[in-house]
C-alpha cells in the first residue's frame, strides 16, 4: 500500500513549491485553495495524503498562469461554502455537486468515481429493517425509534439530502462539527453516548478509520440506502467569478489523465469485496481498468 501511495508526496510538494511562490511576480491572479482533514479524502495531519490532496497538486501543478495559495480550514464544508460565496478567487478539490451549490460554484467535470454513502449500524445493536439488504432512511426516521449521526454541514446526495433536511430541527438527527467527526461519531456509538443508533458514510472513510492504531474497536453492519444510485462522482470546484471558470477550464483538460491513478488511490480503503465492485463499475462507465489484486 505505501508503495502505490508513492505519488501523493510528489503531488503535495508540488502544491507546496507552488504555494510558496505567490506573491513573488505580482502579475499572475493568485487562487486560494482550501484545504482540509477528511480522511482519506484529505490529510492535513497523519502520515501520507488523501485521494483530494493528490489530484489537487496535479491540477496545480499544472495551472502554471496562476499563484496557488494554501489555506486550511476546519473540517466544515461550510464554511468552505461561505468562503466561495463571499470570494471569488477560491477553489476546492472534493465536492458533490448540488443545485444550491451551482448557485455560487462552478464545477468541473468529475475526477473521482466514488461508492454511494451507506448506513453503518454497531454490529450489537438492534438492526434496522432492510429489504434486499437496503434501508429506507425516509421510513426509519419517519418510524422515531432511530436516531441517526451525520457530519454538520456535509451534503450526501440527491437522494439523502432532502431526507437528513426535514430532520433539520429533530432530535432524530444528531450533527457532528467537531474536528474528528467521523471518528467522534464512531466513538459515540461504542460509548452509547447520546443514543446514536447509526451513521452514514462512505465505505472507503469507513475502511480507513477501522485501520487506524487508536481507532475505536466496533464491528459495524453496512446497509445500503434505498434509491441510492451506484456511485457517486467528485468534483473540482471553484468561485462561480471569472477567475473560477477559467481555473475550472483548465483543470477539466487534466481530468482524463488523471482518473485511472486517482481511483487507484481511493480504492486502497476499500474492502476486497467492496473494491471488486467499484472496479466493475470503474470499468463500465469510465472504460478504466485496474488490476483486481
Amino acid at each position: 500500500m505505501c508503495c502505490k501511495r508513492r505519488l501523493l508526496p510528489l503531488a503535495f510538494a508540488l502544491v507546496q513549491g507552488t504555494a510558496l511562490a505567490t506573491g513573488v511576480s505580482g502579475v499572475k491572479p493568485t487562487v486560494r485553495w482550501m484545504t482540509v482533514d477528511f480522511p482519506p479524502l484529505f490529510m492535513v495531519t497523519g502520515p501520507g495524503h488523501g485521494v483530494g490532496d493528490y489530484a489537487q497538486g496535479i491540477a496545480v501543478a499544472r495551472l502554471g498562469d496562476y499563484e496557488h495559495q494554501l489555506q486550511a480550514v476546519p473540517p466544515n464544508y461550510q464554511r468552505i461554502e461561505q468562503e466561495m460565496k463571499a470570494r471569488g478567487d477560491v477553489c476546492f478539490a472534493g465536492f458533490l455537486k448540488t443545485a444550491a451549490r451551482e448557485r455560487f460554484m462552478v464545477f468541473s467535470e468529475p475526477y473521482l468515481m466514488m461508492l454511494p454513502i451507506q448506513l453503518f449500524v454497531p454490529a450489537d445493536h438492534p438492526q434496522p429493517p432492510a429489504t434486499d439488504s437496503a434501508v429506507d432512511l425516509a421510513g426509519l426516521l419517519a418510524a422515531g425509534t432511530f436516531r441517526l449521526g451525520i457530519l454538520g454541514g456535509r451534503r450526501y446526495g440527491a437522494s439523502v439530502d432532502p431526507v437528513i433536511d426535514t430532520y433539520k430541527d429533530s432530535p432524530s438527527v444528531y450533527r457532528r462539527y467537531s474536528k474528528d467527526q467521523l471518528g467522534g461519531l464512531v466513538s459515540m456509538m461504542a460509548a452509547h453516548e447520546h443514543g446514536l443508533d447509526g451513521i452514514l458514510a462512505y465505505p472507503s472513510e469507513i475502511t480507513y478509520l477501522q485501520k487506524q492504531p487508536k481507532a475505536t474497536p466496533l464491528a459495524l453492519r453496512a446497509y445500503p440506502l434505498k434509491g441510492a444510485p451506484a456511485f457517486m462522482y467528485g468534483y473540482f470546484a471553484c468561485s462561480n467569478s471569472d477567475l473560477g471558470r477559467a481555473v475550472i477550464a483548465g483543470i477539466n483538460q487534466t481530468i482524463p489523465g488523471i482518473r485511472a491513478q486517482v481511483a487507484e488511490i481511493y480504492s486502497h480503503d476499500l474492502t476486497p469485496e467492496t473494491r471488486a465492485s467499484y472496479l466493475h463499475l470503474l470499468h463500465k462507465e469510465w472504460g478504466v481498468e485496474l488490476a483486481t489484486n
